[in-house]
């Protein structure tokens, strides 16, 4: 399935067949090859407004969810208080800076798009990075057609960028996600 709508009527003749309030959960969806635009609670409220609704991503990470699932889960307060990207690293850089805790290592973990300038702000606070290296040769051809551009996915997983920055760096394959090997990623970038 490629369109939000086709997603909707799949999931709309699925949630017709299940028991009156019982959770409706999907698996294995993978958000890139929606050709219009990328699914969202009001997506899935369009399904049921007194069901709970979520849609696991295949890549383990990501998940979809309707208000009501949202609201059970009690995620609200949550969601208001975390940051991504670089709203992620300023958040975690004010929280070290306040409370310090001397021997600890702290780890942003993927870094997938950080740039020289976070990296560079990492290494003043003594943040390491966790990079998701195997993410480049599974995905990257992807992120350069469909989400990021060329010029962008080009610059994934910046290793080279961490180490000159001072940052210490490890590596990691998500495994299930991709399989284990994650030096020889993290060396290799072809894009």
């Amino acid at each position: 399935m490629t369109t939000i709508d086709k997603v909707i009527s799949r999931l709309k003749d699925c949630s017709d067949t299940w028991p009156d309030g019982a959770a409706l959960i999907g698996c294995g969806g993978d958000p890139i090859f929606l050709t219009t635009q990328r699914l969202g609670c009001g997506d899935l409220d369009q399904i049921s407004t007194d069901r709970p609704i979520a849609i696991k991503y295949s890549d383990f990470h990501l998940l979809c969810a309707n208000a009501v699932a949202i609201e059970m889960a009690a995620m609200f307060p949550v969601m208001r208080r975390l940051g991504t990207g670089f709203g992620a690293l300023s958040q975690t850089k004010t929280a070290i800076q306040k409370a310090p805790r001397d021997g600890h290592r702290h780890v942003l973990q993927h870094c997938q798009m950080m740039s020289a300038d976070q990296y560079r702000r990492c290494a003043e606070t003594g943040i390491c990075t966790n990079i998701f290296s195997n993410h480049t040769w599974y995905f990257a051809d992807q992120h350069a057609a469909r989400t990021l551009g060329r010029k962008r996915a080009n610059r994934m997983n910046a290793a080279r960028t961490a180490l000159d920055a001072g940052v210490h760096i490890a590596l990691h394959s998500d495994a299930p996600v991709t399989p284990m090997g994650t030096v020889w990623g993290g060396v290799v970038h072809l894009l």
